[in-house]
């Protein structure tokens, strides 16, 4: 008869998480040759590494590094990456991965923030150093006036470019305004597009 426990539960809302300790096959090596784990990974527009990792001890120390090893997802890379932004379209996604190993314990980590550059709230490439965020009504406004008492009624003198990672923005057309924008290939997102890992289960 098969069963499951969870290495990973709904992580919505969460950025980085650590999962619990959970038995691996080996745990009850006395009973079964079995030396294989599958995990069934479940997600819904995930942006994000998912890590595997394993330990030989009795009884393992969650914040104790050393007693705890990547185990290889891939032939590439020691974890799965999933890039599914889909934005306004909801894409659930279903992996199954089996771990060959005569593991005693395994834990699920989610990884985001080591390799993405996350935003809670949308971004502008040039910005005033009171970190208001610039949009195309406010790049004309006069900086001799606080912002909370600026109108904002400015027709913009050209066409501004639109996406928030572009590189051309010349910072000596506007005054008192400091450099706080990254080339397009860095890998900057809102929060709130990272998609989610519904489950991640092991299966005995």
């Amino acid at each position: 008869m098969f069963s499951s426990k969870i290495l990973l539960p709904n992580m919505s809302g969460k950025i980085d998480y650590v999962g619990d300790a959970v038995k691996a096959v080996a745990y009850n090596s006395h009973n079964t040759s079995k030396r294989s784990n599958t995990i069934s990974i479940h997600t819904s527009n995930l942006v994000g590494r998912i890590w595997i990792q394993g330990s030989l001890k009795t009884n393992p120390d969650r914040k104790n590094k050393l007693d705890w090893f990547n185990i290889p997802l891939t032939n590439d890379t020691p974890y799965i990456e999933y890039n599914n932004a889909y934005k306004g379209k909801m894409v659930r996604q279903a992996d199954i991965v089996v771990l060959k190993g005569s593991f005693v314990w395994l834990r699920a980590i989610l990884d985001r923030s080591s390799y993405i550059g996350i935003e809670d709230q949308p971004y502008a490439p040039w910005d005033y150093v009171s970190t208001n965020l610039t949009t195309a009504i406010n790049v004309d406004s006069d900086t001799s006036i606080p912002l909370n008492r600026q109108s904002f009624n400015y027709t913009p003198r050209k066409d501004y470019p639109k996406s928030s990672l572009n590189p051309q923005y010349d910072p000596e057309y506007y005054d008192m305004w400091k450099e706080n924008f990254s080339k397009a290939y860095d890998r900057r997102m809102l929060s709130k597009d990272l998609g989610n890992v519904e489950k991640i289960l092991i299966c005995y």
